[in-house]
């Protein structure tokens, strides 16, 4: 139970269960309390009983929500809090759980297009690294033992092979060191930057990355000025999940104009990344 991870899919389930409750008239705390009974993880059971307490105490739904920032980001959050400042809870309660449920199936779509690829590609490295390390050497000292001159492909493909079998613990620490200088790297501002930059530069996998951002980016944009939450604010909480930095300079640019008095859709046109579609209708 203590690894338990609350997943979107856990949180769209309830949050649609709460807004029926709520639209059917069921007092808020009362609803918490049965869709507390509902869920299965009990990490996230807990949650939902301590916020319906706190409700019950006197604080708003979103403040007491606000506590647990591992299952409420704050796109929900501050769409809960929109939607009891508005008096439109139940509609709120409605648009994020389709909201959730459109992330889900995106994230499945996503994971589902990557996964053949990424199975092919670990079975084509354990299958050339077996070759190498226990095929070749046998093979390798037939040639040798016929004393006959090998193509220079041949030499090289042998050399490897002795280097895997030799030194193996080596690449293995050249490897490890080599991540752990990476990482270090990418933990600062300008590595984050250049690496975002070139993962949106690769050939199918970059317009994958660029599509999926635009539409995480549409809809939570929609969704947030749908239930009432002012745009400047909107576009504050849609920079803040975008997990590309150089698409979230784009937009912050974009938000300092908007600030500014002028049209949001000029900076993301300069900007070049997003769809020329995207920017006309907006």
């Amino acid at each position: 139970r203590y690894f338990e991870r609350v997943s979107i899919g856990d949180v769209a389930i309830a949050t649609r269960q709460l807004s029926s409750l709520v639209g059917a008239g069921i007092p808020l705390v009362e609803s918490i309390g049965t869709v507390s009974k509902q869920v299965e993880k009990e990490k996230f059971r807990l949650a939902l009983r301590e916020i319906r307490e706190k409700v019950n105490e006197g604080k708003s739904l979103a403040d007491a929500m606000a506590e647990y920032p591992k299952i409420f980001d704050d796109l929900f959050v501050n769409m809960v809090r929109a939607g009891e400042q508005a008096g439109a809870l139940e509609l709120v309660l409605e648009r994020l759980a389709d909201y959730s449920e459109a992330s889900v199936e995106l994230r499945g779509k996503v994971i589902a297009s990557m996964t053949y690829p990424i199975i092919m590609m670990a079975v084509a490295v354990g299958v050339i690294t077996f070759m190498m390390t226990f095929v070749v050497p046998k093979i390798t000292k037939i040639f040798l033992d016929m004393g006959s001159d090998l193509p220079a492909i041949t030499k090289m493909v042998m050399w490897t092979s002795d280097m895997l079998s030799t030194y193996w613990w080596l690449i293995l620490l050249v490897l490890g060191a080599s991540v752990w200088f990476f990482r270090r790297w990418h933990a600062t501002e300008d590595g984050r930057r250049r690496v975002d930059e070139l993962l949106l530069r690769v050939p199918i996998f970059g317009s994958m990355l660029m599509m999926v951002a635009v539409a995480r980016f549409s809809s939570t944009l929609a969704t947030l000025m749908g239930a009432g939450v002012p745009l400047l604010k909107a576009m504050s909480i849609v920079r803040n999940i975008m997990s590309n930095v150089v698409l979230r300079k784009v937009i912050e640019d974009a938000q300092d104009a908007v600030r500014e008095g002028q049209p949001m859709n000029k900076p993301l046109r300069a900007s070049g990344r997003f769809p020329p579609m995207l920017v006309d209708m907006i």
